[in-house]
Formats: structure tokens, sequence, C-alpha cells
């Protein structure tokens, strides 16, 4: 395991903390009603998307500290996140069978990833 430098360790701290956020957005979303017709989950939807894209602008940096950083998982879910935007497709169905559960994994392998540099 190579030393990082402070900044590094912040960055990775900073990522690390946003994958819980979405975490937890995603979560909320869940819990809202009426998928299909609520203002409150395409505000929140759009602020997922919007992680995502602080997610991988990071992308460089953590390239720069890991070697062997795999990214197709993200892209995939990035992929499976723009049907979001299909008017002909279940919401709930996507998030719950496609998006969440392809986000967590992909959430877990970061964290294993991460949590050696940043747990003292």
């Amino acid at each position: 395991m190579q030393t990082l430098k402070g900044t590094q360790v912040e960055f990775l701290q900073r990522y690390f903390q946003l994958l819980d956020s979405m975490n937890e957005g995603f979560d909320y979303l869940m819990q809202i009603p009426d998928l299909e017709h609520s203002d409150m989950a395409n505000t929140l939807y759009g602020d997922l998307v919007h992680a995502f894209q602080q997610l991988h602008e990071g992308h460089r940096q953590m390239m720069l500290i890991f070697d062997d950083l795999e990214l197709h998982l993200f892209e995939n879910l990035v992929e499976l996140m723009t049907k979001w935007f299909d008017h002909f497709i279940d919401k709930r169905e996507l998030l719950s069978n496609q998006v969440i559960p392809v986000f967590r994994e992909w959430k877990c392998s970061m964290e294993q990833l991460i949590q050696p540099y940043i747990v003292h």
C-alpha cells in the first residue's frame, strides 16, 4: 500500500462520504410513493445525477492513486441511470432491480479500495 499525501487522503474521504450520501439519496427516493409523477423524485434524481458527475470528475485523480482502478461498473451504472428519462419505463422497477443493486455493488468495491487509506 502506497503512502498518500494529505490532500489525496482528504479527496478519498470526500469521495467515500459522497458514496454514503448517494446511498441515502437512493433510499429516500425509494420511499417516495409516486415516482412517476413526483417533482421531489425528479429533483432528487437530478441531485444524484449531479453527484455522479462529481464522482466522474474525481476519477482522474483516483487513477493517479490506484493503478488498477476499474470503472466498468460505474460506466454501466451511468448508462442505466439514463433510462430514468425514458417515458415508457417503470421508474421504481428501474431503481429497485437495476440501478440500486449495481450502485451498491460498485459502492462496495470502491469502499474496499478506499477504506485502507482513510481508516486510521
